[in-house]
């Protein structure tokens, strides 16, 4: 699930990285034009900037996260998923080894 969260993540980073906004601001002012939206957007670019600068940077350290998340647990799983099976293994060595002792009457 961590993993998930940190693709969801990144691809948020992807879509709101400061790099594209050359191409998406013109874009998003011609589909608002003529709302109040994108006349407050036109009289405000500074802001979207630094709105889209915290986004990307709040995103990829999410990404970050959900990813060392995502990866710790599945560590931890694979570890006890081979500790389990190094006690399966050494109780079915244990019932081969054990000495069977013989009584005679």
């Amino acid at each position: 699930m961590q993993a998930m969260k940190g693709v969801i993540a990144a691809l948020l980073a992807l879509i709101v990285c400061p790099c594209h906004l050359p191409l998406t601001m013109p874009l998003v002012l011609l589909l608002t034009s003529g709302t109040a939206v994108g006349l407050w957007l036109a009289a405000h670019p500074q802001l979207i900037w630094l709105v889209m600068v915290i986004l990307f940077a709040g995103s990829v350290a999410l990404a970050i996260h959900w990813f060392s998340q995502g990866e710790a647990s599945a560590q931890g799983e694979m570890q006890e998923t081979s500790g389990r099976a190094a006690n399966a293994r050494a109780k079915h060595v244990a019932t081969f080894v054990q000495p069977r002792c013989r009584t005679t009457r």
